[in-house]
């Protein structure tokens, strides 16, 4: 037969076990259950190709308070304020460099694969009115990405430098094919920074290796936690398509947006 306080410690277990049970229930019936408004109040655009969503924010939002980086852009492409010998630099980044702030654009996308995958989320940053403001570009099934396409390409017709990391041989390569594959006009030719060979020029002797979250921890010093990994992203959108759980494709898109803030923390790094 039990003793009393055994009985007693056992009943004080239980109900420690079920309320973490129920905790454990409570997040994951709220995961399960995260609608796309959500996890990206946007807007839908409606376009003669279709609708698609758009989700457009200040950079100020995602960063810490006392970050200096909006500051710092401005002074370096406003007022000229950047300390490297123009001379010393590559063509690509001097050409950045001495094109208007305004009219330079940063992109990431995400897709669901090579080959005959489509491109779904678009990140955009871009400097207006002496702010960086991010604006992404979703699709919120497999058949707005020629909606997106469409307005993406008459969107990026206002620009004229582009900066990307891997841009050259994958992000813009891999749209252009998918205009052509959708039947939309392709890209214009940009002033086009890819910031992996500026880096790898740099920080190749430096550092382990030049992918974008190494750049980002050793320059920034900042580490990601809880990031989805980029090669668990086709996968995760499949789901949201298939199950309308918006629970990852809300890390996708914080995932989207970093990029492009760490993007811009590069260069600014380089030319101060």
């Amino acid at each position: 037969m039990l003793s009393r306080d055994l009985r007693k410690r056992i009943e004080e277990l239980n109900r420690s076990y079920r309320s973490r049970d129920n905790a454990a229930s409570a997040r994951t019936e709220t995961a399960r259950n995260l609608t796309l408004e959500d996890a990206a109040p946007g807007e839908v655009v409606e376009t003669p190709a279709g609708e698609f969503l758009v989700w457009e924010r200040p950079v100020s939002e995602l960063l810490p308070a006392g970050d200096d980086l909006i500051s710092t852009y401005s002074f370096i492409f406003d007022r000229g304020g950047y300390a490297c010998d123009p001379e010393q630099l590559h063509p690509d980044l001097l050409e950045i460099l001495k094109t208007d702030p305004d009219k330079i654009f940063f992109m990431d996308i995400e897709t669901t694969g090579l080959g005959t995958g489509s491109a779904f989320l678009v990140g955009l940053m871009t400097y207006e009115s002496k702010m960086l403001g991010i604006r992404q570009l979703l699709a919120r099934d497999y058949s707005e990405e020629v909606a997106l396409l469409t307005c993406l390409a008459e969107y990026c017709s206002r620009y004229e430098g582009l900066v990307t990391f891997n841009g050259k041989s994958f992000d813009f390569r891999y749209l252009q094919e998918r205009f052509i594959a959708n039947g939309v006009p392709c890209f214009q030719e940009f002033k086009h920074l890819d910031l992996l060979h500026e880096g790898r020029r740099r920080f190749k002797e430096l550092l382990p290796n030049c992918k974008l979250q190494t750049l980002e921890k050793y320059i920034t010093g900042r580490s990601r936690f809880g990031d989805i990994p980029g090669a668990e992203i086709p996968d995760a959108y499949h789901e949201f398509v298939k199950t309308g759980n918006a629970r990852q494709m809300k890390e996708i898109l914080h995932h989207n947006a970093l990029d492009l803030i760490t993007m811009a923390e590069i260069l600014v790094h380089i030319l101060s």
